[in-house]
């Protein structure tokens, strides 16, 4: 028989999966669909950074804004080519430029990602598909880094500095965290960079009343725990699962505040793709 801590574990895992069987989303893959495939895409920045964005966006609001973000993918030769030219500015966004470099970074992580969930790279339909979506992240990121701007949101390096201190000691110190950068030929310079913007963002969501005021009622969570029971997984009972419950459909409401916050900003903006 498995004790408390271990069912606590399984229903986490069963939550998790729930939430995301129940997004509505396109459904490649964890990480590359994202609230951006249909105008909601979140951003996807270097791998070192797949866990640290769960920390960073909420955890909750990590798409099982940002699916994203919880598994890191090996880089595989498959996945690394580029099968075509790209212009030097692919998109501008209210007249900011979207870079080959940034699209590019985006791109690569979400071959990676699709071809880890089985995705045919060498299709040109899902090629084509997973080109759009790489897109939508880097023009929904600039989206959010703009209206973050707008917002007066300025995030220091001190701030900086304390993430980076939480996501060392989270690779077991700094020779740990040395090493994963490595792995991924992320340098230190690029890493301050993605969680600056990953803090910038995440600031201006929690800013948000649609974002921060997500709520569920004690029906929510009894209907969505009964919902997990009759699908027969062996549950904890109700009171030793119900603060996962609750996270796990607040996340939910979250992502949809993202999917709408980011259509907005997407119906205002002026969006020309060079692609």
């Amino acid at each position: 028989m498995q004790d408390n801590n271990e069912q606590n574990t399984n229903v986490a895992g069963e939550v998790n999966q729930n939430s995301q069987a129940t997004d509505t989303e396109p459904t490649m893959s964890e990480a590359t669909v994202s609230p951006t495939m249909a105008g909601n895409a979140t951003p996807q920045k270097s791998n070192l950074l797949w866990w640290y964005l769960g920390l960073v966006l909420v955890g909750t609001l990590v798409f099982g804004v940002w699916y994203f973000m919880h598994e890191r993918t090996e880089k595989t030769p498959d996945t690394q080519s580029v099968e075509r030219e790209y212009p030097e500015v692919v998109a501008r966004v209210n007249g900011e430029d979207v870079s080959r470099e940034d699209f590019l970074e985006g791109l690569e992580q979400t071959k990676a990602a699709a071809a880890s969930q089985g995705a045919d790279m060498s299709d040109i339909v899902v090629a084509s598909q997973v080109e759009a979506q790489a897109l939508d992240v880097v023009i929904n990121t600039k989206l959010l880094l703009q209206a973050a701007a707008d917002a007066g949101i300025a995030i220091t390096d001190e701030q900086v500095d304390q993430e980076l201190a939480a996501l060392q000691e989270r690779y077991g110190g700094e020779e740990g965290f040395q090493a994963e950068m490595a792995k991924y030929g992320v340098t230190l310079e690029q890493l301050r960079v993605d969680v600056k913007e990953q803090l910038t963002v995440d600031a201006y969501l929690t800013g948000t009343e649609e974002f921060s005021g997500a709520t569920v009622t004690e029906e929510e969570m009894t209907a969505f725990y009964d919902s997990l029971s009759s699908q027969g997984q062996d549950l904890p009972p109700y009171e030793e699962v119900k603060a996962q419950l609750e996270a796990s459909l607040i996340g939910q409401k979250q992502q949809v505040a993202v999917s709408a916050i980011i259509d907005r900003l997407r119906t205002a903006a002026d969006i020309e793709t060079l692609l």
